[in-house]
């Protein structure tokens, strides 16, 4: 009886195994198998035997063997420290598997502290045609410390965001040159400053705001003022952030009164975005609201921004807004009143 029941159960799961089909091994025994393949006995955090590493270094530089075996054998060369063999890892920049360059990125990146990686060595690397092996190139830069960076390889740095700007309309690398862009702000006074701001201009929206960012820490804010009119709100928020101890509120509220209908509107949007209430900005705000024979956008802009600062107004003036012949202008007054009377708006 046992015995047929331990057939039916084989043959129970036999069945099974076919419909689902071949299983994905366990991370166990993936780890095992790898671990087999580089003839090693140990896990992967202890450091290799010295009688381990020419076996290792066999798998690293068999580029039949699988892109596996190889990065598994760089992430246990890496444990090696300053007697790690530098020139056969660094020969991994050019191994034909992607994610084996990427993997020599990462280990080199790891040993530099050790004071044995020449950086020069990270040049081919910034140009590879994978743009996932240059940001992790970039990345690694970023890790090390922008200190570190020579002439050379910002020159490099400089030239792949000029080429990948041609390229940006043929293929998506924006993350690429968003890294290199963090990584030039990272070096203060020392960053780029021109390149900076024509990229401040890029069509792309993901580099304007890395842009912005970059000028984190630099005295740009005339610059960085015209990030708070961009047509993309991730960028006027990035501007926002990083003006936040120096809002260039003067300048806002001349493009308020004085600025051209598009000014007018952008810097009403602007302050709104800022969140900055004091009484010359509620002043600018109730003069350009209340003129009917200012543009209806700009009235409407304005109004709004009062909703988004939360700018209290007296009742007669919200009425008469409310009631105003301009549809737009009574709906943005609306929302307003939603605003600053929300018991109202939930009644």
């Amino acid at each position: 009886m046992s015995q047929h029941n331990n057939s039916n159960d084989q043959q129970q799961g036999d069945r099974k195994a076919n419909r689902e089909g071949p299983q994905e091994p366990s991370t166990l025994s993936l780890q095992r198998d790898i671990l087999m393949g580089l003839g090693l006995t140990k896990g992967p955090e202890t450091r290799p035997a010295d009688d381990e590493v020419p076996q290792l270094l066999q798998s690293l530089l068999n580029t039949g063997s699988p892109g596996k075996i190889r990065v598994a054998a760089l992430q246990h060369l890496a444990l090696l420290g300053s007697d790690a063999p530098v020139d056969e890892i660094t020969a991994c920049l050019h191994d034909p598997n992607a994610a084996v360059r990427m993997a020599a990125i990462r280990t080199l990146e790891q040993l530099e502290p050790f004071g044995i990686i020449p950086l020069y060595s990270f040049i081919d690397a910034l140009v590879d045609p994978n743009a996932y092996v240059q940001a992790t190139t970039v990345q690694a830069f970023i890790t090390i410390g922008p200190q570190k960076l020579t002439p050379s390889l910002i020159e490099v740095m400089l030239k792949q965001l000029a080429e990948q700007h041609k390229q940006g309309e043929q293929q998506d690398n924006h993350f690429v040159r968003v890294k290199i862009i963090q990584l030039l702000g990272m070096l203060g006074k020392q960053a780029p400053t021109q390149t900076l701001l024509a990229l401040l201009q890029d069509p792309a929206w993901q580099i304007r705001e890395a842009a912005v960012f970059a000028f984190g820490d630099q005295a740009a804010l005339q610059e960085l003022t015209s990030a708070l009119y961009d047509r993309d709100h991730s960028v006027r928020k990035a501007a926002a952030f990083v003006l936040k101890d120096h809002p260039p509120i003067d300048k806002l509220l001349r493009d308020l009164r004085f600025g051209q209908k598009s000014d007018k509107a952008k810097a009403a949007r602007a302050l709104g975005e800022l969140g900055v209430r004091t009484q010359p900005i509620k002043q600018a705000f109730l003069e350009v609201a209340r003129n009917a024979h200012d543009d209806s956008l700009v009235r409407t802009t304005v109004i709004l921004a009062m909703a988004q600062s939360g700018i209290s107004i007296d009742d007669d003036v919200l009425k008469a807004l409310l009631h105003d012949r301009n549809e737009n202008v009574s709906n943005a007054a609306q929302i307003l009143q939603d605003v600053l009377y929300p018991e109202q708006a939930d009644a």
